[in-house]
């Protein structure tokens, strides 16, 4: 039985480092395809010439929307640092810093699965979560670095 859990736990960390590897390339890809096009466009108007009429060397520069933005690998971890925002205000009266936030989340054993699915940088991760709920209502910094509930979080708890 353990060793079934163990080589799940192993493919899905095998799968998810591959697709961060992807996901890494694509965007490198995607660089490298707009300043190609930037490059060739304007070699093309300097020397005046023109290109066959089924390449296109339109730039899009809509923005992507961030990995953060549009993963669900961060809802888990999102409500965890709410939660644990939300019980250390209440347990030792004052707002929760950045390293006490991720303590509970790297040693509390409810927690502990999500601090750990974090791959690369856990510390920045958590702290650019933090600025994004606060960023969004969910949290209030009364001073830097330092977080409680804010007014969304505060309506969801008293619902």
């Amino acid at each position: 039985m353990m060793d079934t859990e163990k080589l799940k736990s192993t493919l899905i960390d095998s799968l998810q480092r591959e697709l961060d590897f992807t996901q890494n390339r694509l965007a490198e890809s995607r660089k490298e395809n707009f300043l190609l096009k930037r490059t060739v466009k304007a070699f093309l108007q300097t020397h005046l010439l023109s290109i066959p009429a089924d390449i296109s060397l339109d730039i899009h520069e809509e923005r992507e929307p961030t990995w953060a933005e549009k993963s669900e690998r961060f809802k888990p971890l999102l409500n965890a640092i709410c939660e644990v925002v939300v019980n250390f205000v209440k347990e030792y009266g004052h707002a929760a810093s950045y390293d006490e936030i991720i303590n509970v989340l790297s040693k509390n054993p409810r927690y502990r699965p999500i601090y750990e699915s974090i791959h690369s940088d856990p510390h920045g991760t958590v702290t650019a979560r933090c600025r994004d709920l606060r960023k969004a209502g969910y949290l209030e910094s009364p001073e830097e670095a330092h977080f409680v509930p804010g007014p969304k979080l505060l309506k969801g708890v008293s619902e």
